[in-house]
């Protein structure tokens, strides 16, 4: 089955070398999102913050729910040290009604995310992808981070994927502000660090993510006595724009390696019609790398 990063199995990935590591962390970042997202929600009471440490040597599975019929997924990465968009990613796929015997996605028409237009791409036979790289500056046509705007597809009957139409709001595109590499090129362990970013008042979830990610392979490259593999700690807190990233959730990460600090905002939705559960999601991301001290 063809896969997006809003519903593919992740797995830390190993021997990424730096020159493609830069175009494929606009995926990488999306399933790490929904992953923690996923798991915080299932840990969060009410309105309280979610905190977890966690080390990972796998995978961490999401399975394709079947009675999901679609997914759109948009996505915007901002450069920490001044605030420009570096890209934007458009993903979309269909699938068939339970009815018939198939899992492959297919073509359900045009694609509506924010306001832009998606045709199906072909990838052989009857499947069917939607995708879409946007690089600086902003496209003509949406989305527009901050508003809201037009999400749907025209539909087709032979897949049982019926058209609709509806209005969804996507988040304002976020920026790490603290710290910042340029001046703190180190954060610390034992002390923990403060985290601030930009702040979206109007998103539905009102709610980041603040991801930390210690990477074993480019750990090992400055020092190779640092461990293998890849460890996360992440918050899920309120997007009031600051927030004190503790010392107690960086215990599990090695000091002297190489961390990436991300904060993420997402909007999300699960829309029905006629039976039919679509999934939309908007993203915006910022991260940047720093080593870690005692």
């Amino acid at each position: 089955m063809y896969e997006l990063p809003l519903i593919k199995y992740f797995s830390i990935n190993k021997g990424i070398d730096m020159q493609s590591f830069q175009a494929r962390m606009l995926s990488i970042i999306t399933v790490v999102l929904l992953t923690v997202i996923v798991v915080g929600c299932s840990q969060v009471a009410d309105t309280s913050d979610t905190q977890k440490s966690k080390e990972s040597s796998s995978t961490i599975p999401i399975p394709l729910n079947d009675s999901i019929r679609g997914s759109f997924n948009f996505t915007i990465h901002t450069n920490p040290s001044d605030s420009s968009i570096w890209s934007y990613q458009l993903e979309s796929l269909m699938f068939p009604d339970d009815s018939i015997p198939r899992k492959h996605p297919v073509n359900g028409g045009t694609v509506i995310i924010g306001g832009r237009s998606l045709s199906p791409i072909s990838k052989g036979g009857t499947d069917y992808i939607y995708r879409e790289y946007i690089y600086p500056p902003q496209p003509s046509s949406g989305p527009t981070p901050g508003q809201s705007d037009s999400w749907g597809i025209s539909g087709n009957s032979t897949y049982g994927l019926p058209s609709f139409g509806t209005n969804f709001y996507i988040p304002k595109a976020i920026r790490l502000i603290t710290p910042q590499k340029s001046t703190t090129p180190t954060v610390s362990k034992s002390n923990g660090f403060q985290v601030t970013w930009n702040s979206d008042a109007n998103n539905p979830s009102g709610k980041v993510t603040i991801f930390i990610k210690y990477s074993g392979l480019f750990s090992k490259e400055a020092d190779s006595t640092l461990p293998n593999g890849d460890m996360y700690s992440y918050s899920y807190v309120t997007d009031n724009g600051s927030y004190f990233f503790p010392a107690s959730l960086l215990t599990s990460l090695p000091v002297g390696g190489s961390i990436q600090i991300s904060v993420y905002r997402e909007n999300h939705l699960e829309y029905l019609t006629q039976g039919k559960k679509f999934i939309l999601r908007a993203t915006a991301s910022s991260d940047d790398y720093f080593t870690l001290v005692q």
